[in-house]
């Protein structure tokens, strides 16, 4: 009996060893099988993904190819400059010197390396992290050629010794006095104190110079206007503010903003004013944050007309700072006196205050013309076009200054705007302003580093106000007028004016003829008469 117990167990196990055995190779098919289904749409994935990679590299190699079919490469080549800007003119006058014409706005980059063989390259690479490491210590670290060179910093606080020079006992028995005196001048003068500082000038020992010599600078405000082409992402506007750390400024315009909206950002530099109202335009301002105080208010009241009305020190007057983008010479009139007829209603509207006009007018306004034209300075260059003549009649109307004109610069550095394909350069942006008595200077600034073909126009206003000149009258130059000649003038003038009012004529002939009867009238003056008293001393008899 107990054998055939032990017979049934062992059966029993054998059994059960193979239903485990069936069970656990079913589980193990049903897991592989289900496992293979979800990596089989994972692998589907991930070979998706690999072939759209692949495809993307070699879109970034074709394009890399052609961008690299644009780029002209310069073997011997001498750094003469130690700018960049110079080393770009001095490319150009060599690839000029070939008959070829390239501008400075064609250059985007320029990649200087030295020739060196592929072992070297290697090694140089290699040596770059030791380079870093010793520069983090302090020591001085550069790469020549293939090896690593690591100096110490030097002591700049040690004093160097000087050799003195050996002569006769009479030369060295003078330089002993000579220290001697010196010595008691620094200690006469250490009694004044030693919170000041040494005198300028010559005094006598032990005194003050009380009327010290003062080095006066004239503190100015720099306001800029430029056309941006576009600031309508944050990357276009990044690139704006890393160009303008390179230069001076304090107030920037801006048109062709293409920001939509009226807004106003105040960010850690500055504060942005935005106004559009059509795509594709729109005016601004860019304000430093020192002058935040200083803003009155901020109007916008087209995507073409920005107003700033801002108080700068020294002036009891407001100013106000208008920003306009004029339509282009494409559009129509009634688009352009539309323009410049809400741009008069502006001026007028804050007459009382000191006006800067500026922004892109898309005109060219050329050389002075006639005498007439005196809110044109002397320095004007090239032709008018007809955009050209309704700015400078406006501006005649409005009595604003061109600065542009007022100040002699290179030809060169006068132009604001060139076509896409470089073959015309015109000046179409102007800064204007109806007290010119406070600028000291206006420019075109040629080297900004940003995305756009339009260049920055610049002026300076002095801080510190100009000062009234007083008028003198000496007695002995007065003439008098008998009081028939007077009503003789004053007649024909009434009549002349009368004229002038009725005629439909434009603003320069009125001028004109006004200062031809101001001339033609003769009046005969009446000197006035000189009375000599003598005085006649007798001498006194007793």
């Amino acid at each position: 009996m107990d054998k055939n117990m032990e017979l049934l167990l062992l059966k029993i196990d054998e059994k059960l060893e193979k239903q485990a055995e069936k069970i656990t190779h079913s589980v193990n098919i049903n897991v592989m099988e289900i496992l293979d289904e979800k990596l089989k749409t994972i692998t589907e994935e991930n070979n998706i993904l690999k072939n759209k990679v692949s495809e993307l590299e070699r879109k970034l190699k074709s394009v890399d190819r052609e961008k690299r079919k644009n780029n002209l490469v310069l073997f011997g080549l001498e750094e003469t400059g130690k700018s960049e800007g110079e080393l770009i003119d001095y490319i150009k006058e060599l690839i000029s010197d070939t008959g070829v014409c390239l501008d400075s706005h064609e250059i985007n980059s320029i990649n200087v390396k030295e020739d060196y063989s592929k072992e070297i390259l290697e090694k140089r690479k290699q040596l770059q992290p030791q380079l870093e490491e010793e520069k983090k210590k302090g020591n001085i670290a550069y790469i020549k050629y293939d090896k690593l060179i690591v100096l110490n910093p030097k002591n700049n606080n040690r004093e160097k010794r000087k050799r003195e020079t050996s002569d006769s006992p009479k030369s060295s028995a003078l330089k002993k006095t000579t220290k001697h005196q010196t010595v008691t001048f620094q200690k006469t003068y250490d009694c004044i104190g030693k919170s000041e500082k040494f005198p300028q000038r010559l005094v006598p020992a032990g005194s003050i110079d009380h009327y010290p010599l003062t080095a006066r600078r004239h503190k100015t405000l720099n306001i800029a206007t430029l056309n941006s082409r576009t600031l309508r992402t944050e990357e276009s506007l990044h690139e704006l503010e890393k160009a303008l750390e390179d230069i001076n400024w304090d107030i920037l315009g801006i048109s062709e903003m293409r920001r939509l909206g009226e807004k106003i950002e105040e960010r850690t530099d500055y504060i942005l004013f935005q106004k559009g109202e059509v795509p594709g335009q729109g005016v601004g301002f860019i304000i430093k944050q020192s002058l935040k105080q200083q803003i009155h208010e901020l109007i916008g009241l087209s995507d073409r007309i920005a107003i700033l009305n801002i108080v700068i020190p020294g002036y009891k007057k407001l100013w106000t700072i208008i920003q306009c983008y004029s339509p282009t010479e494409q559009a129509s009139k009634i688009e352009s006196q539309l323009f410049y007829h809400e741009l008069s209603k502006t001026i007028t509207r804050y007459s009382n205050n000191h006006i800067i006009l500026m922004g892109d007018f898309n005109a060219q306004v050329g050389a002075k013309q006639c005498k007439e034209e005196y809110v044109l300075g002397n320095y004007g260059q090239g032709k008018r076009s007809a955009h050209g003549e309704v700015l400078v009649e406006f501006l005649l109307q409005h009595n604003l200054t061109l600065l542009n004109s007022m100040y002699k610069k290179n030809q060169k550095n006068r132009w604001t705007w060139i076509s896409p394909d470089g073959s015309t350069k015109n000046e179409i942006e102007y800064i204007t302003t109806n007290y010119p008595k406070a600028f000291t200077d206006t420019s075109v600034i040629a080297k900004f580093n940003f995305n756009t073909n339009h260049r920055m126009v610049r002026s300076k206003i002095n801080i510190e106000p100009p000062k009234k000149s007083r008028k003198y009258f000496s007695p002995c130059n007065i003439k008098h007028h008998s009081k028939e000649t007077i009503k003789k003038i004053k007649q024909s003038l009434i009549q002349s004016t009368e004229e002038l009012t009725t005629s439909n004529t434009d603003t320069n002939v009125k001028y004109g003829k006004l200062e031809n009867i101001l001339t033609n009238v003769k009046v005969k003056q009446i000197r006035a008469k000189k009375v000599n008293i003598n005085l006649v001393i007798q001498p006194y008899n007793s």
